[in-house]
């Protein structure tokens, strides 16, 4: 792995810092050769080996390397945590760092002023959290229960009950699984101050519930 430019965090790992542009010439960072990917961010660095650890350097102001426990800056290399099932990487041009383990699991920690860290919050953190959301892989209508349309609504979305079972409840949920609406007819849903996006309906009959995705325009 090679480095070179602005080198004011630590970002280049080559155990140096200067707060200017001196590093014209590419220089390899420490001597290792088993680097799988890296991923140069606004003022720090992260990358992979080939044995999928993750390895993070360079700024750590707003928490952006995921340990609380490390100075302000490092200006080498150093393994995150100690598990070995990390697959992707990205960091954020806004001090973010996002990362995607085996598992399918996804973790952020960083700067989140604007939410970039997508855990429902706008609080900075140096401690890793998994993100959790809705599941989206949800069929647009159930044709056997329910029909639901138009979709995409835009000033009403319309419930047809296809076998005429009791509804107990309906309610709109956006995609972090916040509720957003509770239904109050069951057949004429007034989806008008809605904002443009993805959304859940779950329709709760006596014995099941039904989750149906629809597209608000």
């Amino acid at each position: 792995m090679v480095t070179w430019g602005s080198n004011s965090e630590g970002q280049l790992g080559n155990g140096t810092q200067y707060n200017s542009y001196d590093y014209f010439v590419p220089a390899q960072v420490g001597s290792s050769f088993d680097w799988k990917t890296v991923e140069a961010c606004f003022d720090h660095s992260v990358a992979l080996k080939n044995d999928n650890t993750l390895w993070i350097w360079g700024d750590n102001s707003y928490g952006e390397l995921g340990n609380p426990n490390v100075p302000t800056d490092l200006s080498i290399p150093t393994q995150f945590e100690t598990a070995a099932d990390w697959n992707k990487i990205s960091g954020g041009s806004s001090k973010f760092t996002i990362i995607l383990k085996e598992d399918g699991t996804l973790w952020s920690f960083g700067r989140n002023v604007e939410g970039q860290l997508g855990n429902h919050d706008i609080q900075n953190t140096s401690v890793p959290g998994m993100i959790s959301c809705l599941d989206l892989n949800i069929p647009a209508a159930d044709d056997d229960l329910f029909a639901v349309y138009p979709n995409p609504a835009k000033e009403f979305l319309f419930v047809q009950n296809q076998k005429h079972v009791e509804i107990k409840s309906i309610t709109i949920i956006d995609i972090y699984g916040k509720t957003i609406l509770m239904a109050v007819q069951t057949e004429k849903i007034d989806t008008s101050r809605l904002a443009t996006g993805i959304y859940i309906l779950k329709i709760q009959t006596n014995n099941k519930t039904k989750k149906i995705k629809f597209v608000k325009s």
